[in-house]
């Protein structure tokens, strides 16, 4: 992923100058601030009604995250109904073919998020941040 550069002012002699670079250097201060900015993207399937780790690989809790895009795996169209993918500190754990699945807790919130997609199978791409 690319990363923006800070901005770095140049020494210069002319006053306009300088005032011009700490306008610019005030301006953008909160943009480099900006959580948001220190992100992944994100695609997963889900698989309906099943919660599921997700690694983020922030090597930090996440603040948050937004939706990109929603497929529907089974007509590959864009999914623009309201969908909740929602964040659980829970996941299923299927053992086998078996259909059983244990209930366990998310091992580590610095790599993983624990998601569900509740009502549909599609691929969702988010900003996780």
């Amino acid at each position: 992923m690319a990363k923006l550069r800070q901005f770095e002012r140049v020494n210069t002699d002319d006053p306009k100058l300088n005032r011009i670079q700490e306008g610019m250097e005030e301006a953008l201060r909160p943009v480099f601030s900006s959580e948001i900015l220190g992100g992944k993207l994100i695609t997963h399937e889900f698989l309906t009604n099943k919660a599921e780790l997700v690694f983020h690989g922030l090597g930090r809790e996440p603040k948050g995250w937004i939706r990109v895009r929603a497929i529907d795996l089974l007509s590959g169209k864009p999914w623009f109904t309201v969908l909740e993918v929602t964040e659980s500190a829970y996941y299923l754990e299927f053992s086998g073919g078996s259909a059983s699945a244990a209930i366990k807790e998310n091992p580590d919130p610095t790599k993983f998020i624990t998601m569900d997609s509740g009502i549909a199978d599609i691929k969702v791409s988010f900003w996780i941040f």
